[in-house]
């Protein structure tokens, strides 16, 4: 019994040892929290709220916590108790040129262990990148014509946006806040003679970072020339005959035609797009009632402007060119056997002509004998009726022109008449003539397709008929 009772006690004794040895360990074990400083780098363009970096922490037992106890910057920073992440509390104090940097104290703890992790957070400035522009212009522009495109951009690539904070003349541009277009707001600003120059002041912005970018504009002066149109014209023209072109030119773009007022009223008219200028109303070109008809002509490119001054002179018949007969002496003179000598004449020659068209005497050539010779000259109808009648001295060295009243005539046949009533003696009627030896004169004989030389005959002092024999150089001065 005695040896049982003893291994019983020594058991328990035992047992209860190791009991207390057990709970002596778990004492012992010793809470540890771990940590470290970080150094992070951001642009100072950030927004509450945005994430900054996770503060790292550990424990040997459990989890740990986050707090801040300390700001370079108070309320500048925010963490997440559970999880350590850093956040932006305040974006207005990250500004590099007044807060380059930060240091954040925080504790990371385990009931009543904790380590501390100082953060520093050093801010990379921000630079916003555009460039000044200088462009040239016309002044010629129209309300949302484009003019340009502002550049700007960030070292992170992030967006910008534009504004304008300044003109030169206000409200003459206008911007897209995204793109950076410049467009004309107020085309009436783009003046050339009032504003040569305009200017802009752009902003470029990402956040509160901001660049400026000025913006030249150079107006181009828009030119318009033009000249001033004479022009000579007969009598009733047809309408849309073309009297001429306003000349019009500019160094922009193209130009346009108008008529802004006239002293005759549907005289004219005018293309807008080429300044040819044409008869409206022919009747109204009456040399007699209006001798000068003229007109502006307004040549236009947008606002800009030129006048034009055209003056038209309805010409008496006479005015015009003159056909002549000296390219018919030379065609006559070729025919072989025709000649022209200078003669013993006779004291009347005459010669008959008829007209296929309208046409108006407006001189009368002829080569005298001596230079005050003088000389009857007649033109009568087909039925002797006298239609002009005067006395006239001619040069004794060429065939001399004299200008005479106008004297129209319609298609029909007519007479010209020389006559020498002062003669003495036969040698005073020499003159020139054109004759065929040994044969009548070839008649008829066109001239110029409105005329033909019907036929021929002098008399006086002689009983010689001389119906036909020569063509007196009697020369009229036509107008058609």
């Amino acid at each position: 019994m005695t040896k049982l009772f003893n291994f019983k006690s020594v058991f328990l004794l035992l047992s209860v040892i190791a009991f207390i040895s057990c709970s002596d360990d778990d004492k012992s074990i010793e809470i540890t929290v771990d940590t470290k400083d970080i150094t992070v780098e951001i642009y100072e363009t950030v927004d509450e709220g945005d994430e900054i970096v996770t503060v790292p922490g550990s424990t040997n037992e459990g989890s740990v916590m986050f707090e801040l106890v300390d700001e370079s910057i108070d309320g500048a920073f925010a963490i997440d108790a559970e999880t350590g992440l850093l956040r932006v509390a305040d974006a207005s104090v990250f500004d590099f040129t007044v807060n380059p940097s930060f240091s954040i104290v925080v504790n990371v703890y385990n009931e009543d262990v904790s380590a501390q992790s100082i953060v520093t957070v050093n801010l990379t400035e921000v630079r916003i990148e555009t460039e000044d522009i200088t462009i040239e212009v016309s002044e010629i522009v129209e309300e949302g014509d484009e003019l340009a495109t502002v550049t700007g951009s960030t070292e992170q690539g992030g967006e910008v946006m534009f504004e304008i904070v300044d003109e030169s003349v206000a409200g003459a541009f206008a911007i897209e806040t995204e793109t950076g277009l410049l467009t004309v707001a107020d085309a009436s600003a783009f003046d050339y003679a009032t504003n040569p120059t305009l200017l802009a002041t752009v902003n470029v912005y990402s956040g509160d970072i901001s660049a400026q970018a000025t913006v030249t504009v150079n107006l181009i002066e828009v030119i318009v020339e033009t000249e001033d149109l004479y022009v000579e014209v007969l009598p009733f023209p047809s309408q849309g005959d073309v009297l001429g072109t306003v000349v019009g030119t500019t160094n922009e773009g193209e130009v346009s035609f108008e008529i802004i007022s006239t002293s005759q009223e549907n005289a004219f008219t005018i293309d807008a797009e080429t300044g040819v200028l044409t008869v409206l109303d022919g009747a109204l070109y009456d040399a007699n009632i209006n001798p000068t008809i003229t007109a502006e002509v307004q040549v236009s490119n947008h606002d800009i402007t030129s006048i034009s001054n055209v003056t038209v002179n309805v010409l008496l018949d006479c005015d015009s060119s003159l056909q002549y007969f000296e390219d018919f002496v030379d065609d006559l003179i070729a025919i072989d056997g025709i000649s022209m000598d200078y003669t013993i004449d006779s004291e009347t020659h005459e010669y008959t002509f008829s007209l296929s068209q309208a046409a108006t005497i407006c001189s009368i050539g002829y080569q005298g004998y001596e230079d005050d010779t003088p000389y009857v000259f007649e033109i009568v109808n087909q039925v002797g009726g006298v239609l002009y009648e005067d006395t006239l001295s001619f040069s004794s060295t060429m065939q001399e022109y004299i200008s005479i009243e106008p004297l129209h005539l319609e298609p029909g046949t007519y007479t010209v008449k020389r006559t020498f009533t002062e003669w003495e003696y036969i040698g005073d009627t020499v003159g020139n003539v054109f004759r065929l030896y040994g044969e009548d004169f070839p008649f008829p004989m066109p001239y110029n397709g409105f005329m033909t030389f019907e036929g021929s005959d002098f008399y006086g002092f002689t009983t010689t008929d001389g119906t036909n024999r020569a063509l007196p150089y009697i020369s009229l001065g036509f107008s058609l």
